[in-house]
């Protein structure tokens, strides 16, 4: 038997989170479904150096590079991987930001962040 679970991914300003939830089934009629922490994993990133003050970007493949690491850290965490079924993932992120991509989809630059104060006039 399996056990229902997701995986939520939260891309932050200053590094990445993902989480590995299970959901418990409501034995009672009043009783609300719950979420349970089986492991947490995390990545780190920066800002991209040497840009003025006020301009903040991130390289968005290292975003991938710290999810890769937070997954790796979920499936070393010895969780039985084989006994999970991930339902669902959700991807949260930082407020509104720039990623410019090609006609394929593929990152072009840096991703401007809802923090860089650039286009404060505007």
């Amino acid at each position: 038997m399996t056990i229902p679970c997701y995986i939520g991914i939260d891309v932050g300003t200053q590094g990445l989170t993902a989480l590995l939830v299970k959901s418990s089934t409501p034995t009672g009629e009043n009783e609300k479904s719950s979420l349970k922490v089986l492991a947490v994993g995390e990545g780190s990133y920066g800002f991209v150096p040497d840009l003025p003050d006020g301009c903040y970007e991130h390289d968005p493949v290292e975003w991938e590079m710290a999810l890769v690491q937070a997954l790796k850290t979920i499936q070393e965490s010895g969780v039985a991987l084989d006994t999970i079924d991930i339902r669902a993932i959700c991807v949260t992120g930082q407020m509104h930001g720039c990623v410019m991509v090609d006609k394929n989809g593929k990152n072009i630059g840096t991703a401007r962040l809802w923090c860089d104060a650039r286009n404060q006039e505007e």
